[in-house]
C-alpha cells in the first residue's frame, strides 16, 4: 500500500473522530479490525470505532493536529495533541500516538492502536 494511501485512510480516521461520522472510515476496515483505546479497552469488528466513541470515549468537539507522520513497512504512526471538551466541560488537550496496521493483501485498516500522554 502506497504511503499516499495509507495518508488518506488516516486523514479519513481523524476526520470521522473530530465529526463522530465514521460512515467513510467504516468502508476502510477490515472484517476482523481491531481498536485498542488508550485506557486499553479492545473492540474488534467493523463497528469498533463506533462502539469506542459510544462506550470509551471522553471528549467531545475533539480536533486532531498531528505533528509527526511516519510509515513502516506495515504499519504508519500518527502522532499529535487531541483537544476537546472533557466530561466536566473543561477544555482538554492530550497528546497521543496512534499505529496504524494495514492489511497489505487488500488495502484495509487492519488494526489500530492508541497510545495517550496527558500533558
Amino acid at each position: 500500500m502506497e504511503h499516499a494511501e495509507r495518508e488518506r485512510v488516516i486523514d479519513t480516521y481523524f476526520d470521522a473522530m473530530d465529526t463522530t461520522d465514521t460512515s467513510e472510515v467504516r468502508d476502510l476496515l477490515a472484517a476482523e479490525f481491531t481498536y485498542v483505546a488508550g485506557d486499553g479497552t479492545t473492540f474488534v469488528g467493523e463497528d469498533a470505532i463506533d462502539r469506542y466513541i459510544e462506550e470509551v470515549r471522553s471528549l467531545a468537539d475533539t480536533h486532531h493536529e498531528i505533528e509527526h507522520l511516519a510509515h513502516g513497512d506495515s504499519a504508519s504512526f500518527a502522532e499529535g495533541t487531541v483537544s476537546g471538551t472533557g466530561p466536566g466541560g473543561d477544555k482538554i488537550a492530550v497528546g497521543f500516538c496512534d499505529v496504524f496496521e494495514f492489511d497489505e493483501e487488500d488495502g484495509t485498516l487492519a488494526a489500530l492502536t492508541v497510545y495517550i500522554n496527558e500533558k
